[in-house]
C-alpha cells in the first residue's frame, strides 16, 4: 500500500516506507511549528491516525450489504438527535397573558402610554410617560405636561424600570414566626389576611395601643386619605414618616420664618441673580429637574430679553465648602469652611439693609440671627467682605444702576433674584434666606412657598426614637413597616434592629429582601409605582 492511499479500505495498515520529510509546520519566518507534542514526536501511530480519511474501523461498516449499512447509519442519527436535540432548543418559557379579555385598541408590537408621576427621595414628585407593552412598562420618559419635569427625566426615574423587573424582588408573602406558621414557605395573601384578622383584631378592641407604623416621607394625597382611615380605626397608635437623608434644619428654618413648616418651590427661569449657600439645587435636590430646566431656560447669552438690550444670561453666585454641580457652574464661588457660610449669610442680610432692600425689618432679623448662626470669617475677612458688597449690589440692582424691582416683568414690585440655603446649614440661615427674598420682592416671583403635610414637616429621626423607646419598654405588640428599612438606616445610637425583635409581631411590606424584612414575623411584597394606584 502506498503512503497516499487510504488505511481504512480494508484495515488499519502502517505505511510501508516512511514519510521522506519531516512532518512539521513551518512559519513565514521560517520557524517551525507543530500542533502539539505528537506531532512534534512524529510518531508512527500519530502519523497513520493524521493520514487516515475515516476513523479506525469504519470499513468494517462496508463488510455487511450496503442495506444494512443505511440501517445502523439511520439508528445512529436517530438516537443521537433524540438525545442532543431538545437541549440545543430554546427555553420554553410560559408567560402569564395580557388579559382574558384584550381590549379593542391594544394591538402586539404597538406601544402605548399613560400618564404617571414618581416619589422621588427626598419627598419630590416628578411626571413621566410611561411607555407599555400589552400591559407592561417598557421605557420612562419625562413629561412635557408636567411642570415639574418639563419633559425631561431623573436618573430615579429611569431606574424604575430596572426595580420592576429585578429578579430579586419579592414575589409572595412568607411568614417566619407567627403561632402556628412558623416556616418560610410562601403563604397566599388569603393567609395574611386571616392572620392579620387575629392581629389587628385585639388591637382595635384596645383602639390601637400597642400598634406602630414606618412609612417613607411621600407626598400623596392618596395615603393622606389612608392614614386618616387607620387613625380613625386606632387613634391610639404611633405613625411615624421616616427619611434618613431628612434635614429638619430647613424645616425648623420655616417655622422661625412663617409660623409653620412651608416647603421652597423654585422658579429659576424668573431669575437673574442667584445665591446659594451649599444648597446643590442642580444635582442633589428634591426639585433638580425643575431647577434645572429653569436654570438652563435663562442661561442663553446669544438670546436678548424682550424689554431690555442685555442677554438672557443670569448669574449663580455659590457659597460652598465643596465643589458640587451647581458650584461647577457658578460664575462667581466662594471656596469656604462650612462654619464660616453662616456668618457670611448674616453679613449680605446686614448689607442688603444697608444698600436698599426694601425691609425695614431686614436689619433686625439679620441681627437678631447673627447672634445665633456660629463662625468667625478670619484670615477670609477682607475677601469675604468683597464678595458679600458686590454680591449685594447686584442682587438689588442691575449694571445700570436700576432697581431689579422696577425691571421685573408680569408682576410690579417682583424682583429677579433668589436666595437659597442647602440642607447642611443651619435654622437660622434658612430663616435668614427666606427673609432675604421677602426684603427683594422674590417671593410669588423667584420662589414660591407651599405648606408642608404633616408627615413631610415632621422629624424622623424624633418619631424613630419614640418607637425604639416604645419598643425597648415592651409597649409595640405589633409594628409595621411600609417601604422603609430602619434596621438598616436607623441612627445606630438606637440599635433598632435589635429593638424591634421584641414586638411580637412584625409586619413589613418592601420591595426586595433587606435587613428589615430578615427580622419581620410576616414579609410581603410591594407593588411597584408603576403597577399601582396612588
Amino acid at each position: 500500500m502506498s503512503l497516499d492511499q487510504c488505511h481504512s479500505t480494508i484495515d488499519a495498515q502502517p505505511a510501508r516506507k516512511p514519510r521522506s520529510v519531516s512532518h512539521e509546520q513551518v512559519g513565514v519566518d521560517g520557524r517551525k511549528y507543530w500542533r502539539g507534542l505528537e506531532d512534534a514526536a512524529d510518531t508512527p501511530e500519530f502519523r497513520d491516525w493524521l493520514e487516515k480519511e475515516f476513523p479506525t474501523d469504519a470499513s468494517r461498516l462496508l463488510a455487511s450489504s450496503r442495506r444494512t449499512f443505511l440501517k445502523l447509519m439511520g439508528a445512529s442519527v436517530a438516537l443521537a438527535g433524540a438525545a442532543t436535540l431538545p437541549g440545543c432548543r430554546r427555553p420554553d418559557h410560559k408567560i402569564h397573558s395580557y388579559s382574558r379579555s384584550v381590549p379593542e385598541d391594544v394591538v402586539p408590537g404597538k406601544s402605548e402610554y399613560y400618564a404617571t408621576s414618581l416619589c422621588l427621595p427626598g419627598g419630590a414628585v416628578e411626571g413621566i410617560l410611561c411607555e407599555t407593552h400589552e400591559g407592561r412598562p417598557t421605557k420612562v420618559e419625562g413629561n412635557p405636561l408636567h411642570p415639574g419635569s418639563n419633559g425631561k427625566s431623573s436618573a430615579w426615574a429611569q431606574a424604575s424600570i430596572l426595580c420592576l423587573y429585578d429578579p430579586d424582588r419579592l414575589k409572595d408573602p412568607t411568614c417566619t414566626g407567627v403561632a402556628d406558621q412558623s416556616d418560610d414557605t410562601p403563604r397566599s395573601w388569603l393567609d395574611f389576611s386571616e392572620s392579620a384578622k387575629r392581629i389587628f383584631d385585639p388591637l382595635r378592641e384596645r383602639r390601637g395601643s400597642g400598634l406602630a407604623f414606618i412609612v417613607d416621607k411621600k407626598r400623596s394625597a392618596t395615603r393622606e386619605a389612608m392614614k386618616a382611615r387607620v387613625m380613625k380605626m386606632y387613634p391610639g397608635a404611633t405613625w411615624v414618616a421616616w427619611d434618613p437623608v431628612q434635614s429638619d434644619e430647613a424645616v425648623k428654618g420655616s417655622v422661625v420664618a412663617f409660623g409653620k413648616p412651608m416647603r421652597e418651590v423654585l422658579s429659576l427661569e424668573n431669575a437673574d441673580v442667584i445665591v446659594s449657600f451649599g444648597r446643590d439645587f442642580l444635582n442633589d435636590d428634591p426639585g433638580m429637574i425643575r431647577n434645572s430646566r429653569g436654570f438652563a431656560a435663562n442661561r442663553s447669552p446669544m438670546t436678548t430679553q424682550p424689554q431690555t438690550d442685555r442677554p438672557l444670561m443670569s448669574r449663580l453666585y455659590m457659597v460652598e465648602s465643596s465643589l458640587s454641580i451647581t458650584g461647577a457652574k457658578a460664575d462667581h464661588r466662594l471656596a469656604v469652611a462650612p462654619s464660616i457660610i453662616p456668618a457670611i449669610a448674616a453679613a449680605l442680610a446686614s448689607k442688603l439693609a444697608m444698600v436698599g432692600a426694601s425691609s425695614g425689618s431686614l436689619k433686625t432679623a439679620a441681627d437678631r440671627l447673627a447672634a445665633e448662626l456660629p463662625g468667625a470669617l478670619g484670615p477670609m475677612a477682607a475677601e469675604v467682605e468683597k464678595f458679600v458688597e458686590e454680591l449685594a449690589r447686584d442682587l438689588v440692582t442691575d449694571e445700570k444702576g436700576r432697581a431689579r424691582r422696577e425691571m421685573a416683568t408680569g408682576r410690579v414690585g417682583a424682583a429677579r433674584a433668589v436666595v437659597v440655603a442647602g440642607p447642611s446649614q443651619p435654622a437660622a440661615v434658612h430663616a435668614l434666606c427666606h427673609a432675604i427674598n421677602a426684603a427683594i420682592g422674590a417671593v410669588g416671583h423667584t420662589v414660591h412657598y407651599r405648606p408642608m403635610s404633616e408627615d413631610e414637616a415632621s422629624s424622623g429621626v424624633a418619631g424613630l426614637k419614640k418607637i425604639a423607646d416604645a419598643l425597648n419598654g415592651g409597649e409595640v405588640s405589633t409594628l409595621v413597616c411600609l417601604g422603609v428599612n430602619p434596621a438598616y438606616d436607623a441612627p445606630g445610637d438606637l440599635d433598632f434592629a435589635r429593638a424591634m425583635t421584641k414586638a411580637a409581631n412584625r409586619i413589613t411590606l418592601a420591595h426586595d429582601f433587606n435587613e428589615t424584612i430578615a427580622a419581620s414575623t410576616w414579609r410581603l411584597p410591594m407593588a411597584h409605582a408603576l403597577e399601582s394606584w396612588g
